[in-house]
């Protein structure tokens, strides 16, 4: 039996690609699939010098590959922007060791765009490789773009258990914001939608979650803290993280940022059973469907996303039915990517695995 290579992010840092990684080695692991860890780690996820921190790890996760890889099968998350330039080396040290390779994409940068370093990448990985896709849109855009046909679906919903814990919420009383804070990821949109809130006096609580690294945007957090307008928790884990979810009714989710594919904090709202306002941006519209609302990337997101919060607020029959459909949707979405397990598990069997 052929083992799998499984080379990529691990925490530490915490990410969403990392943690994701590390939840299907162990998925590996319970069905019994032999695998050797190869993490490609940086010290920190963030600063100028993250590229110059990754390159003497990843170098010595080559020469694992090298030691380990003859005849396997490379299992490797793709990054990306840059970092495709590392997978391209590795997919070519995959192919001289005689590999086959699994590509998991966590990115629709290159999907929405055609890339040409992706189109390198692809190429050297062959017609044979298969690939692993979070849903329907980054699927049709892989065929569509890199003419990529051995893809097999599985969500980011198949790494959180069955069953989530949602509150009994009766009516909306604050809204929600976790991600890193950045530009990209929406942190102005927040800023602007608590003043807006504050401004017009409603009784709604805005909290803040989550890191920020930039300096504009840092200090514009801390001045509408000190003006009332929000509360920001800072960076949450573990039992801070799921008080955050405990403590807000409304999930609001601005993201700009061109990687965006299918969010891990989207998922952790419908488990609580709270409703999710989202830019239409990667699998986001599959992923929060009917349990709240996708706005068009080109609209407004803090004018559409006033006018929803406001019918929530006034109308608390509407609210609740909404925070129900949330737990439906976190639920029946758990046999689909079940379904979506087994099928790559089957098709992985068929590798010699």
């Amino acid at each position: 039996m052929n083992k799998i290579l499984l080379f990529g992010n691990f925490p530490p840092p915490i990410t969403g690609l990392s943690t994701v990684t590390e939840a299907i080695y162990h998925r590996f692991q319970d069905v019994g699939i032999p695998l050797i860890k190869v993490t490609t780690s940086p010290p920190t996820s963030q600063g100028g010098f993250y590229r110059l921190q990754r390159l003497p790890i990843v170098l010595r996760a080559w020469f694992q590959l090298i030691l380990y890889g003859s005849k396997q099968v490379l299992y490797l998350p793709l990054s990306g922007g840059w970092g495709q330039v590392y997978d391209i080396v590795t997919m070519m040290l995959a192919h001289f060791l005689g590999m086959k390779t699994v590509l998991h994409h966590h990115s629709t940068a290159y999907l929405i765009r055609k890339s040409r370093m992706a189109g390198i990448l692809f190429a050297v990985a062959g017609k044979d490789a298969v690939h692993i896709v979070l849903c329907e849109v980054m699927r049709d855009a892989l065929r569509e773009k890199y003419k990529c046909h051995k893809i097999n679906l599985l969500s980011n919903r198949i790494i959180f258990p069955e069953i989530g814990l949602p509150q009994d919420r009766k009516q909306m009383q604050a809204i929600g914001f976790l991600s890193n804070l950045t530009s990209e990821k929406g942190g102005w949109e927040i800023i602007e939608l608590a003043r807006a809130i504050g401004e017009s006096q409603w009784p709604l609580k805005i909290i803040v979650a989550g890191p920020c690294w930039e300096p504009d945007l840092f200090q514009a957090l801390k001045r509408s803290e000190q003006a009332g307008f929000l509360q920001w928790r800072g960076s949450v884990y573990g039992k801070d993280k799921q008080r955050f979810f405990d403590d807000v009714d409304a999930f609001v989710f601005p993201t700009k940022y061109n990687n965006e594919a299918e969010p891990l904090v989207v998922w952790e709202a419908l488990a609580a059973g709270i409703p999710v306002i989202a830019y239409d941006r990667g699998c986001i519209q599959r992923q929060v469907a009917l349990a709240g609302k996708i706005i068009p990337k080109e609209n407004d997101f803090v004018t559409d996303s006033l006018t929803v919060l406001h019918e929530w607020m006034i109308h608390p029959a509407i609210y609740r039915n909404i925070a129900r459909i949330a737990c439906e949707q976190y639920q029946s979405s758990h046999f689909i990517a079940m379904t979506q397990w087994v099928t790559l598990l089957k098709n992985l069997r068929q590798m010699g695995i």
